[in-house]
């Protein structure tokens, strides 16, 4: 589809209301771990991009891939079975 670049991507979530100081602790342990040169060589030689963004960050990505997604579903007029 002309103008989309559809990337897939994995990351762990957690519920709403979850503590920030949770959510930092859980953030910079993950960004260590994903630092690792083993780590990042792992991943990459299965094919995946070992990046990692701030929760903010990805709040922001889900809310933008949302909005594209949901206009593709209605321009294609995509129906759930």
């Amino acid at each position: 589809m002309p103008g989309y670049d559809i990337a897939v991507w994995g990351r762990p979530l957690r519920p709403a209301g979850t503590p920030q100081g949770v959510v930092s602790r859980l953030y910079h342990e993950a960004a260590r771990v994903m630092g690792e040169p083993d780590t990042r060589e792992k991943l990459k030689s299965i094919g995946m991009d070992p990046g990692g963004l701030a929760p903010e960050q990805l709040a922001a990505m889900i809310k933008s891939d949302l909005a594209r997604y949901a206009a593709i579903v209605r321009a294609a007029n995509i129906k759930a079975d």
